[in-house]
């Protein structure tokens, strides 16, 4: 057997990279796809680019589902706002077809939303850690270790130093 250390890549890692895929995915989407919709070109257009930081920070600091927080937040916060915004412009209309459209709710809404799923992710984050990661997490890094561990054995053996 040899006596090399394995370090996998850590669960905060993984996840780290998953929500700044899933933002980049999101934000190349709202650009290009529905940048017919007013929300998703308020948000493309207008500081959406700023929602990444907190996703770097969070994982730098070993803060993996604040992290996920930020990232499922915002993509439910924009489906949910999307639809939450047309329907209370429907609602303005059907009460005053009169009515003066310039102000569009869908933003806040989708702020709010996002705002609400990081503090859920920081109270779960807070709640259910220890060292900093989720017992779960934890169990899946040291599974992780021993799978990369037999692998290195077996291939150790098969080229031999």
């Amino acid at each position: 057997m040899s006596d090399f250390k394995v370090d996998p890549p850590t669960p905060n890692l993984i996840i780290g990279i998953g929500a700044m895929a899933s933002f980049v995915v999101t934000a190349i989407i709202s650009q290009t796809l529905l940048k017919d919709y007013y929300l998703f070109d308020i948000t493309s257009g207008c500081g959406y680019w700023f929602i990444w930081s907190g996703i770097f920070f969070s994982t730098a600091k070993r803060k993996p589902v604040v992290s996920a927080a930020i990232a499922l937040g915002n993509i439910m916060a924009l489906i949910l706002g999307h639809f939450l915004g047309e329907l209370e412009l429907m609602i303005r209309l059907y009460r005053n077809p009169d009515a003066i459209l310039a102000m569009r709710y869908d933003w806040s809404i989708w702020l709010n939303l996002w705002l609400l799923f990081i503090i859920m992710g920081a109270a779960l984050q807070h709640k259910y850690t220890v060292d900093g990661y989720p017992a779960w997490m934890q169990r899946v890094e040291a599974r992780m270790k021993r799978r990369i561990e037999k692998i290195w054995n077996v291939v150790s053996r098969i080229f031999p130093h």
